[in-house]
């Protein structure tokens, strides 16, 4: 999975923060992702 974001980092926004936000948001990807796959998975 890949995250990219376009904020120059340390300028304005401190970098710290738009890691922790990244991680954040990968996390939440993630889980829906697999939610979406348990979901949609057809057993054979």
């Amino acid at each position: 999975m890949v995250y990219e974001s376009y904020v120059r980092l340390g300028t304005f926004i401190p970098t710290k923060l738009v890691l922790k936000r990244a991680t954040r948001h990968v996390r939440r990807m993630g889980q829906h992702l697999r939610t979406w796959i348990e979901k949609h998975h057809r057993k054979e």
